[in-house]
């Protein structure tokens, strides 16, 4: 298993000093949303390349952005994709269209991200992601279907919080994408939320085991080649003390145990999980 670790929470660190912090916690490199400028560009890959570092590059459109018609959210999508190729990530992570874009609206977004991948030579994948075309199994599904080789970046978290439920009755869907999925984000959610404080803790020990196995079977069906990032979040996914905004865990902390957690799963073990029960 290929481990990265994300930048999401850290941008406040010195690139140097985290990078080597990476390096010495055993990350095969790191997953994050790029600079826009150039210089930036270039010192990040001259970091990454004298750590020995990957990186799995993340296109999002800005959750907090106000909302856009789809002509400028197509037009800024692209933009982004054009941006990273000089930056020679081993694959792309792209969150991809809006819950509210028509079908074929994100089809053509899903189009385009598959002829860019074919003329960059740069493998993407798309993140099930809440209020994107991705944001639950039903809703992905029909997408699948359509483009035999659509592969995804599998975040399940969202779709716990989405749908409130451990998806019990969207087996089908579930199957599909899980046979669709070459990278994984591994963060446990709840059903009313994408982030449990800790899921070590004895109150989420259902959200871990729900989500071990989803992981188990994407893992038995890829196997070591798998990549995945352990992607516990800060704030607003964080829970924070009021007040004082002090954060309720110790998110690097945090990803470090569940990488551990993951990597002690051995592929012979994980036939033995409950996953296809749970899916059958």
């Amino acid at each position: 298993m290929n481990f990265y670790a994300t930048v999401w929470g850290f941008h406040d660190r010195k690139p140097e000093s985290f990078l080597r912090l990476v390096k010495e916690s055993g990350y095969k490199g790191i997953e994050t949303s790029v600079p826009t400028w150039s210089k930036l560009n270039i010192e990040l890959r001259q970091l990454l390349d004298y750590y020995e570092l990957q990186l799995v590059a993340q296109v999002a459109i800005p959750w907090n952005a106000p909302s856009m018609h789809f002509d400028e959210y197509k037009s800024l999508y692209q933009r982004k994709l054009a941006e990273l190729e000089e930056l020679m990530p081993i694959f792309v992570n792209a969150q991809t269209g809006k819950d509210y874009f028509t079908f074929d609206q994100n089809c053509e977004l899903l189009e385009m991200a598959a002829e860019w991948s074919e003329r960059s030579g740069i493998t993407l994948v798309h993140e099930t992601h809440r209020g994107k075309f991705s944001f639950a199994p039903f809703a992905t599904q029909p997408y699948l279907e359509k483009y035999p080789e659509l592969r995804l970046a599998g975040d399940f978290s969202h779709w716990a919080c989405v749908c409130e439920s451990w998806l019990h009755d969207q087996s089908e869907a579930l199957k599909l994408a899980f046979s669709r999925t070459d990278h994984l984000h591994l963060r446990v959610g709840h059903r009313h939320g994408p982030q449990v404080v800790d899921p070590f803790l004895p109150e989420n020990e259902e959200a871990l085991r729900v989500h071990m196995e989803w992981w188990s079977q994407v893992l038995h069906l890829k196997g070591q080649n798998l990549t995945l990032t352990p992607e516990f979040g800060p704030a607003p996914y964080m829970a924070q003390v009021p007040f004082t905004g002090q954060p309720l865990a110790d998110q690097w902390e945090l990803n470090l145990k569940m990488k551990e957690a993951v990597s002690m799963l051995p592929l012979s073990d994980l036939k033995r999980t409950n996953s296809e029960k749970t899916l059958q």
